[in-house]
């Protein structure tokens, strides 16, 4: 009855006195141990690692105050070693709080982003968005930034995120300000 109330996508899964199995398979012991930890009361130690696991879990249990806990403690712990892996959750789960705090980061870390391809598949348009916004972004050429926004587009999961990217991907540019784009993509 305790993962009931701090969980709520349990409360149908759990009634009275039945014996309920879930498997929770994707997620190891620790983070499953860290939210039966946090349903009783708080967690007390925790690395980031399974903080990020324990994010997603409380994100896909619909948890809301576990995943601003997780937020805030991700956020103070946010760096070049994990950049990555919450820049994919926080664009899955589309998070703009932890997005914004992984651009700079991503945007330091330019070259190694913009030429992987999962970055480009999981990167949502809030994301791009936002990392395109970072100052440190002004330092990189307009010939990087545009066929990086031309890999992203064509990275597309589907037709619909391939409709919807396109039309960000038009907005992306003129927000730019890049002049000449007809010439720097026929460069391309």
């Amino acid at each position: 009855m305790v993962l009931s109330a701090s969980f709520p996508l349990f409360r149908k899964h759990l009634s009275g006195n039945d014996i309920v199995h879930v498997q929770l398979s994707r997620f190891p012991h620790q983070v499953i141990d860290a939210a039966v930890e946090y349903a009783y009361g708080g967690i007390e130690n925790i690395s980031p690692e399974v903080a990020l696991r324990l994010y997603l879990l409380a994100y896909n249990l619909q948890n809301k105050a576990l995943v601003d806990a997780c937020t805030k403690f991700l956020c103070a712990r946010i760096e070049e070693t994990n950049a990555c892996e919450v820049w994919l959750a926080a664009n899955a789960t589309k998070n703009e709080v932890l997005i914004g705090v992984c651009a700079p980061l991503v945007a330091t870390n330019w070259e190694m982003f913009r030429t992987s391809r999962l970055f480009h598949v999981n990167t949502e348009i809030k994301g791009i968005m936002s990392l395109l916004g970072c100052p440190r972004m002004a330092q990189e050429s307009a010939t990087s930034k545009v066929k990086a926004l031309l890999e992203w587009r064509n990275a597309s999961r589907d037709d619909e995120v391939r409709t919807a990217r396109t039309t960000a991907f038009r907005d992306m540019v003129s927000l730019l300000g890049i002049q000449d784009t007809p010439d720097l993509i026929n460069d391309l």
